[in-house]
């Protein structure tokens, strides 16, 4: 099930092909199970991009704790960083994704030169360990006679978060088994909506609730972004937090020249108990959590629940 619960699908990662991917268990460890997809774009006439291969590698552990290890030794590199790992803290956006995140990536104004052809992220949530690779050709081709490579485009990394944020997202789901948990009966504004929950955890579409509640909104790429009460509020897909009032993000410069960014956020955020999910059409959030950051509060009477003003 998570091979089809799972899968990206060509228009979800635009320009990009995809054969669907495969899942399988490691030899002798039928208690993991492995889930491994490529999406490649090709463009004609540019040379140095006329084949990007992103691999997206998901792996379900036993436990928690076994997850952050597998996620923690995928980051292995010459370079150790002050929580062990070998790559820093962070994501190819500076947003937040799963309960931890690292990243790596050739700094994108560089010029042309050996090695700078590959990005790296590695995610860490809950059971979940997820490793994606992003990959140019040398200029050239395969068969150019000094490997020189373009570095990583900004477009590019953000494509390839996008697919590391609806992965996790859609395993999430099939984690807390989602086609089963039962529907309920939101009301938001006298709007009537449908929830979804079971003891004690209710998921709540936040399209659908904010437009409820008089505010516009649009998902842009990996983030579900809208305004309330004249604040900024965003859903970063994947994410374990809702980001309250404006941000930006910086490119800083880490020991060994390596540069990763960070967001500065101008107000807070929310932290939720399960990532922001998406399930192919809905960003779906912790309810929970969403009433938290619009400052309501949700009262719940049988099979019925509302969101209501504090």
């Amino acid at each position: 099930m998570l091979k089809e619960f799972v899968a990206l699908t060509p228009d979800e990662l635009p320009n990009f092909t995809t054969k669907g991917g495969i899942t399988f268990h490691p030899q002798g460890q039928k208690d993991r199970l492995i889930f491994v997809q490529g999406l490649t774009r090709k463009i004609t006439g540019v040379p140095g991009k006329e084949r990007i291969d992103i691999i997206v590698r998901l792996s379900l552990l036993p436990n928690r704790e076994m997850a952050y290890e597998g996620a923690l030794s995928a980051t292995t590199s010459q370079l150790i960083y002050p929580d062990g790992a070998g790559m820093p803290q962070g994501s190819w956006t500076g947003l937040p994704i799963g309960e931890k995140s690292w990243a790596t990536a050739p700094d994108p104004k560089q010029p042309p030169a050996p090695g700078i052809g590959t990005a790296n992220l590695v995610v860490w949530d809950d059971k979940f360990a997820l490793e994606v690779e992003l990959h140019y050709q040398p200029i050239g081709g395969p068969k150019a006679k000094t490997a020189i490579f373009l570095p990583i485009a900004e477009e590019d990394l953000e494509a390839g978060e996008l697919a590391a944020r609806f992965i996790l997202a859609k395993a999430t789901l099939v984690l807390i088994g989602w086609e089963q948990l039962p529907s309920l009966h939101l009301v938001v504004n006298g709007t009537s909506l449908r929830a979804k929950g079971s003891q004690g955890s209710l998921f709540i579409p936040v399209g659908l609730v904010m437009k409820a509640l008089g505010c516009e909104g649009e998902r842009k790429g990996g983030i579900w972004v809208s305004r309330w009460r004249g604040k900024k509020v965003t859903f970063p897909i994947g994410a374990r937090c809702i980001l309250l009032g404006n941000w930006r993000v910086e490119t800083v410069k880490e020991k060994g020249g390596v540069t990763v960014k960070r967001m500065k956020l101008t107000e807070g955020k929310v932290m939720l108990k399960f990532p922001v999910l998406y399930d192919g059409q809905d960003v779906w959030v912790e309810g929970e959590g969403l009433a938290k950051a619009l400052g309501l509060k949700a009262e719940q009477k049988g099979q019925t629940i509302a969101l209501l003003p504090k």
